[in-house]
């Protein structure tokens, strides 16, 4: 019995090829865009962090001073003048007995953050964040030990830098290349879904077009596909195939026309030779035996025809190898 032939069933090419460009796409612009950020997080942060750096250097050379000369309004101001730009929320210092001795700071000391903490002496310089209740750094706490002009170690500070301004200006820029991931991603798809139309979609279909054509006979179906790439050769593959059905059915209509004015010719004069003449049946028997020849010489050139196709492996596959098990 002979089966059917099976069609699977799934996503079209120009889907999974659009698909597979869009994963690509993301891919791409998501590593490039967190890339971009990480960079600008870690040089923002680097920059906050030297310049914190810096201003507790520059605090060191006037507290020493003050502290050894006891002109601690020179501190006071020194403290204000850099907390003028913002980016110093409060600056303490204190001595030796860990007695504050100088503060700057836009609550007061009363409700100061440094001085609010649990006072530790810094022996040596350290960094530590302060974070809200989300775990977002809000700002850095630098502590160092003053020392003097001989390297002893005179007294204590702590510097607050406030970290919320890089931190909105992070966000803002997270928010950007966010607006931007989604707007190339867009416009990706867009362009994916064109190249994949023009390139694959439409040549495709024209093929499926002229096959089902070529499928009910008609040969006179090519493919005007001027391109250099694997669709290209395929269309000019399917031309020269084309071509070919096209002459070998051509040469079997010749070969069974001719058969089948060969056989009504036999047929016809074997049905008149009885009533013939014997001058008659021997033209008669000349004209079969010549008829019989072209058919045996047809049949040889048709089976010759057929002998170019692999008709085995399509015969086991539809069950119809055995032609007397029809």
């Amino acid at each position: 019995m002979a089966r059917s032939l099976k069609i699977p069933r799934g996503f079209s090419l120009t889907f999974r090829l659009s698909l597979a460009f869009t994963l690509l796409i993301i891919f791409l612009m998501g590593s490039v865009i967190f890339s971009v950020f990480i960079n600008d997080r870690n040089t923002m942060t680097q920059n906050v962090v030297e310049r914190g750096w810096t201003s507790v250097n520059s605090i060191n050379a006037v507290a020493g001073d003050s502290l050894k000369s006891g002109r601690l309004d020179v501190l006071y101001e020194f403290l204000e003048n850099m907390a003028a730009d913002g980016f110093i929320i409060e600056a303490l210092v204190r001595d030796l007995d860990g007695n504050l001795v100088a503060y700057n700071g836009p609550e007061g000391q009363a409700e100061g953050i440094l001085t609010g903490n649990t006072y530790e002496k810094a022996e040596a310089k350290k960094l530590s964040s302060i974070k809200n209740e989300k775990g977002e750094i809000t700002a850095f706490v630098f502590s160092s030990p003053l020392s003097d002009e001989s390297g002893a170690t005179i007294g204590y500070m702590q510097v607050l830098v406030d970290f919320k301004p890089t931190m909105e200006h992070l966000q803002r820029t997270g928010y950007s290349l966010i607006y931007l991931f989604l707007a190339t991603v867009f416009i990706g798809l867009i362009v994916a879904r064109q190249v994949v139309e023009k390139s694959v979609a439409r040549p495709v279909k024209d093929m499926v077009k002229a096959t089902e054509k070529v499928s009910i006979g008609d040969f006179s179906q090519r493919l005007d596909l001027e391109r250099n790439d694997e669709i290209g050769r395929l269309a000019q593959s399917f031309n020269i195939m084309n071509d070919q059905l096209g002459l070998l059915f051509a040469s079997i209509k010749n070969a069974v026309t001719e058969m089948s004015a060969s056989s009504k010719l036999i047929v016809h004069r074997t049905e008149g030779i009885e009533e013939a003449s014997p001058t008659v049946q021997k033209e008669f028997i000349k004209e079969i035996k010549h008829s019989a020849k072209i058919l045996n010489r047809m049949s040889l050139q048709l089976d010759s025809l057929v002998s170019q196709f692999k008709t085995q492996s399509a015969q086991e596959e539809f069950g119809t190898s055995d032609p007397a098990g029809i």
